[in-house]
C-alpha cells in the first residue's frame, strides 16, 4: 500500500501529537518514497512552517533532486542539503531516505543523511543558537510544506525519538526484519514458574489427550 501525491494539492496531515516532541533530544526520520518529479523544497514529511525560516521545527524533502533536511530551534535556520551525494532521488524508483539528528549537547548536533542505507552526507557540530529545542505545536505534514507539494508516492513514513545507527538504517533499507526493540515487544517472562518453562512441573502439563505429562518419558 502507498499514498500517491499529485504534486499540486495532495497532502496528509497528522494532528499535533506529543509523541513527536523530541525537545532537545535525538531523533530520526525515515521514508520509503518514489519521486516522479521533484522541485526544490518539495517535502516528504515535516513539522515546520516553511523551508529556510527560523521558526522552530524540521522538514525532510528534496533540493536539487537530492535529499535535504531543514531544522531549527527558532534562532537560526540550519538547512542541510546533502549536495555531495551522487544519488539523484527523483528517478522514479522506490528509495529509502533517512536523516538522523544526534545531539552531542543540547545545542550541538551531528546530522547524517542516508539513501538506501548508504550515508550520503553529514553536517557535524551544528550549533543551535537558542536552547536546542526543536518542538512546536504544528501538525505533521506529509507530502507538503507550505506551497511545496510532492509529486510521487510514499510507502512508509517513520519518525523515531532516537538517532538510529548506520546499521539500523541499513536494516530498514534492506527489508531485513525490523530490529526487536522497535516492535513494541518486551522481554517479560509470561510463564512465571521456572519449572513450568522446562516441563519440570509435570503436574501442570497435559498431553494432547489431556493426560498428565510425564517428563521422564
Amino acid at each position: 500500500p502507498y499514498y500517491w501525491f499529485d504534486g499540486v494539492n495532495d497532502s496528509v496531515v497528522v494532528t499535533n501529537n506529543v509523541d513527536v516532541d523530541f525537545g532537545t533530544g535525538d531523533f530520526s526520520v525515515l521514508v520509503h518514497a518514489k519521486v516522479d518529479d521533484g522541485g526544490n523544497y518539495d517535502c516528504f514529511v515535516g513539522r515546520a512552517s516553511n523551508w529556510g525560516t527560523s521558526e522552530t521545527g524540521w522538514v525532510l524533502g528534496i533540493y536539487s533532486n537530492k535529499l535535504a533536511f531543514n531544522v531549527t530551534d527558532g534562532s537560526t535556520t540550519y538547512q542541510t542539503n546533502f549536495a555531495n551525494s551522487s544519488t539523484i532521488i527523483n528517478d522514479g524508483s522506490i528509495n529509502t531516505l533517512a536523516v538522523t539528528v544526534k545531539k552531542n549537547t543540547v545545542t550541538d548536533a551531528d546530522i547524517y543523511g542516508y539513501v538506501n542505507g548508504v550515508q550520503e552526507g553529514d553536517r557535524r557540530d551544528l550549533t543551535f543558537g537558542d536552547d536546542g529545542d526543536t518542538d512546536n505545536s504544528r501538525n505533521i505534514e506529509i507530502g507538503k510544506n507550505t506551497s511545496n507539494y510532492l509529486g510521487g508516492s510514499l510507502y512508509k513514513v517513520q519518525i523515531f525519538n532516537t538517532a538510529l545507527t548506520a546499521t539500523e538504517i541499513k536494516e530498514f533499507s534492506s527489508g531485513a526484519s525490523v530490529p526487536f526493540k522497535y516492535k513494541g515487544a518486551n522481554q517479560t517472562e509470561l510463564i512465571a514458574a521456572t519449572n513450568d518453562r522446562t516441563f519440570a512441573g509435570a503436574s501442570n502439563w497435559a498431553d494432547s489427550g489431556s493426560a498428565s505429562y510425564d517428563e521422564t518419558t
